[in-house]
């Protein structure tokens, strides 16, 4: 198939993500980030995600944070006895998300 068909295709599993709460586009650049290092088997802390300071004020980065945890795409859970070090983590709908993306592109580049 050619460049566009391929594009139709990535297209079309990119609907489907409409029946997924919305979200900004730095909302989605600090989903991504937490699901990089979920993958890579470092979750991020919310001090570590708080620092990203190249890509919003820490403020900035804290509201979105808050939002992806109220939308139901990301908790923070503390690991051991320290309740002090929240890890930021994927809820199923974050891999439900993430998955029906991978999808999306593995689709389009089948064909």
């Amino acid at each position: 198939m050619n460049p566009y068909t391929n594009f139709l295709n990535l297209l079309q599993g990119l609907l489907q993500l409409e029946k997924f709460p919305a979200m900004t586009a730095l909302s989605k650049l600090i989903l991504d980030q937490i699901a990089l290092h979920e993958d890579i088997g470092k979750p991020l802390t919310v001090r570590e995600m708080i620092g990203f300071d190249q890509i919003a004020s820490p403020a900035t980065l804290h509201k979105h944070l808050a939002s992806l945890r109220a939308s139901g795409y990301v908790t923070a859970r503390s690991e051991g006895r320290d309740n002090r070090t929240k890890y930021l983590v994927l809820t199923s709908l974050g891999h439900a998300y993430i998955n029906t993306l991978s999808k999306a592109i593995v689709q389009a580049g089948a064909t």
